[in-house]
């Protein structure tokens, strides 16, 4: 962040990355081993208490009548399942097969069921439990959790999500279309009414709503067994890291940070605007003030868009100091009056069981909220906390030692990858690129095993080649890039300290590079959105 005193296109082959992805996320090919259903994944806990609106009907007696052209075999049994052990639970979606729209809840539960999202996200992730307490083969039988905790009721042919006892639970016959045994990701399956023998159908394959009113296993009532968006995204994050690592040395990223988080993409739009382009990077902030604070919701609903388009998604944090809350202001964090820890004070925030570690602890917890939203999204993040450690403006930064600026670093990344199991973060160390920089680096880095990418923020003794082969050295082998700066660089630059993977203009600056813009982005040196692979 800016410190007030501071004074013809040749489109990136693909094929690679895509190829990548597709194995990293679909296995082997159909015909040598499969993944089965439910082999390495454990249960969630169960959703607390008892908020039944509408409890389902007993099932009938006796067994249903076989329907016309159902050639699998119809369930005999209508009795509810024995739920005595502790069946298998697996996160996944379903998608119709003949419109691939998604099977949704609304709000995740508590009204009704359709298939109309042409994305999967957290309304759209359903738990599929599996009373046989092992891995998923055609013919068992499951019930279905929305991601809010409601289970999926059949009332009168008609599906309902309203009710959190698993006894108003549905049971369904989960069947393969084309055979039978261990059911792999990306299986179309059909799901039987147990007490009815009907299907779940989509109506018209997808577009409006769902029922169970299905009288075969046809076209309607067939769907794509996939993982959970938050199951692939380890994947997704390798993948991107990989991506990066392959651009590295060829091309650059290029983008914007979005200052204003009650108009997330705003400053996106302007440099759109200037260069007729659109930017390959996007970023936001966690931030501090109402301003702020009070509209993160929004600025992850604009990290989903911006990710499900295929920009690379950076989030950093202003945070307050942890001896406040977070409602303080630029002058408490860099500005006139800046809140500073001394040394005690920074001791006490990294040993656990002091207040300001619980304060801590809970800011966190307050973000992982947050972050977790993103994941259950599969969407991946580019995280830059405590950016410009040596920036000793700030609150976290330059102090050395052990229990120093680097530790804070490690205990923050522990906490939200190990404790809040965040996998969908890259992480991104960074640094200020002051005349100090060859030693900073040394005394404020984590070590390469806590960051994914070594950044600079470029304000002061600029894109210099000493700056250059520092970050090239500290970050040891893993990509470089600029954090955020005062200006671009320009593609006479990046040809020759071509490692920079992306770059960001801070948006106080945009009129200073309204004339150089243009060129930059329509240089082959760099990748616009529409040259990105997608994620």
């Amino acid at each position: 962040m800016l410190i007030p005193v501071r004074v013809g296109r040749v489109k990136m082959k693909r094929i690679a990355y895509l190829c990548l992805m597709f194995t990293m996320a679909c296995g082997a090919p159909r015909g040598s081993q499969q993944n089965p259903v439910g082999s390495e994944t454990a249960p969630p806990a169960q959703p607390e208490g008892d908020q039944t609106v509408a409890p389902s009907p007993n099932p009938a007696n006796g067994a249903p009548v076989p329907q016309p052209g159902d050639d699998h075999t119809v369930v005999t049994n209508s009795d509810p399942v024995e739920r005595t052990a502790l069946p298998k639970i697996e996160k996944v979606t379903l998608r119709t097969k003949v419109q691939n729209l998604y099977l949704s809840a609304l709000n995740a539960g508590g009204s009704t069921l359709s298939a109309t999202a042409t994305t999967p996200q957290n309304w759209e992730v359903f738990y599929v439990i599996d009373s046989s307490g092992n891995s998923l083969e055609s013919g068992d039988t499951v019930q279905l959790r929305t991601s809010g905790g409601f289970f999926v009721q059949v009332q009168n042919g008609s599906l309902a999500v309203a009710s959190k006892n698993q006894q108003d639970a549905a049971d369904f016959k989960i069947v393969k279309a084309d055979g039978s045994g261990p059911i792999a990701w990306g299986d179309s399956i059909g799901l039987q009414v147990v007490a009815t023998g009907l299907w779940i159908s989509a109506q018209d394959g997808g577009g409006g709503s769902v029922t169970a009113s299905g009288a075969a296993l046809k076209g309607w009532e067939t769907f794509a067994l996939n993982q959970s968006p938050a199951a692939t995204v380890a994947l997704k994050k390798a993948g991107i890291l990989q991506y990066l690592r392959g651009i590295s040395g060829q091309k650059t990223l290029v983008g914007i940070e979005n200052k204003n988080a009650a108009t997330p993409s705003s400053d996106s739009q302007v440099i759109t605007s200037i260069t007729g382009r659109s930017s390959s990077l996007w970023g936001g902030d966690f931030g501090f003030g109402s301003g702020a604070v009070n509209y993160r919701k929004e600025l992850m609903e604009e990290a989903k868009r911006q990710f499900r388009q295929g920009s690379l998604v950076t989030l950093m944090y202003h945070a307050c100091s942890p001896t406040r809350d977070e409602y303080c202001s630029w002058d408490d964090i860099g500005g006139k009056n800046p809140q500073k820890l001394n040394d005690a004070q920074f001791r006490e925030l990294l040993t656990p069981g002091t207040a300001l570690y619980k304060n801590w602890i809970s800011r966190l917890d307050t973000l992982a909220v947050f972050l977790e939203d993103l994941k259950q999204a599969g969407v991946v993040v580019v995280f830059r906390p405590f950016h410009e450690v040596n920036q000793c403006v700030f609150w976290w930064s330059c102090h050395k030692g052990t229990y120093g600026t680097a530790q804070l670093f490690r205990m923050t990344h522990d906490y939200l990858t190990k404790s809040k199991g965040l996998n969908n973060l890259i992480w991104a160390w960074n640094i200020q690129d002051f005349t100090t920089l060859s030693s900073d680096v040394d005394a404020y880095s984590p070590g390469p095993e806590y960051f994914d990418l070594a950044t600079l923020d470029v304000y002061n003794t600029g894109y210099t080649q000493h700056n250059y082969d520092t970050m090239l050295r500290i970050a040891a082998g893993k990509p470089i890039a600029i954090g955020e700066c005062q200006f671009m660089p320009t593609a006479a630059l990046l040809s020759k300290q071509n490692k920079w993977v992306y770059a960001m203009l801070w948006p106080d600056f945009i009129e200073e590079n309204r004339k150089t813009l243009p060129a930059l982005y329509s240089s082959d040196r760099v990748l616009t959105l529409d040259e990105m692979p997608g994620w």
